[in-house]
């Protein structure tokens, strides 16, 4: 029970990785914030959860909505220990000249405006007790590789990366740690849907004849979970502003940024 009396929130836990993710932390001790834009949604991961879990309906790109989620959890919970950005959106492949415009903002506005707002609503709390875990799940830095077809996804999670590494050069004086996951390619229903999507198909194809050196392996989403335990423990208390790529035997990759 590595996280015995933490209260946390993950954003986007109601399916995929940040349900998994949820559950962990729900296994470790910790009440959980399971968050879906639908409440409907949120209310169906938390009961399987069990009853460490708190369903949540939010949306990350709304001051008002976000603001909302976390005065809930304070009026409940009266602390938020720890905060996983997971909420996350990839459109369609396209590269950049093709690509709308507002494919692009609406990237921008979900992964990188939706982290922001909710490492700015859980820091009062963690400021005034001088105490905060804040995990980001960045992507893209798998050697100098890149990923076709998704320039707004990977470049809005390069945004994460360095909200990171300021942020958590900012609250390091409050004991608060901020760090940051690539959990690679993870096998959800989003990766699922690209699988059976023809013109993702030949996007993949396409990486492959760039970079053959490098095959990928869609992780399972409890394989990222055992870092992110980490990382809301206080284990992790001596990382801050760090960013970390999930690695196995299978796919031999340990890089620490």
């Amino acid at each position: 029970m590595r996280l015995k009396d933490k209260v946390a929130i993950v954003t986007g836990s109601s399916r995929g990785l940040g349900n998994a993710l949820a559950a962990a932390l729900a296994a470790e001790g910790a009440v959980v914030g399971v968050t879906a834009r639908s409440l409907s949604d949120a209310e169906r991961a938390a009961a399987a959860l069990g009853s460490r879990a708190f369903p949540l309906a939010v949306d990350v790109t709304s001051t008002e909505s976000v603001d909302a989620m976390a005065a809930a959890m304070l009026a409940r919970f009266h602390t938020i220990d720890i905060l996983i950005n997971n909420a996350g959106i990839v459109t369609p492949f396209c590269e950049v000249v093709d690509m709308p415009v507002e494919d692009w903002d609406r990237t921008f506005t979900v992964n990188l405006r939706g982290a922001f707002l909710c490492c700015r609503a859980v820091l009062p709390t963690m400021i005034e007790r001088r105490y905060g875990k804040i995990i980001n799940l960045g992507a893209g830095v798998l050697d100098e590789r890149v990923q076709l077809g998704i320039a707004a996804y990977c470049a809005s999670k390069a945004g994460v990366i360095n909200l990171t590494r300021q942020l958590a050069a900012e609250v390091r004086r409050y004991k608060i740690n901020v760090n940051a996951i690539d959990p690679g390619a993870v096998h959800t229903a989003m990766a699922k849907g690209f699988e059976v999507n023809e013109e993702t198909k030949r996007w993949l194809a396409l990486q492959q004849t760039v970079d053959e050196t490098h095959g990928q392996r869609f992780r399972r989403a409890e394989e990222i979970a055992p870092l992110a335990v980490f990382l809301a423990s206080d284990e992790s208390r001596m990382l801050n502003g760090r960013f970390l790529q999930v690695s196995s035997q299978a796919y031999p990759y340990y890089l620490q940024l």
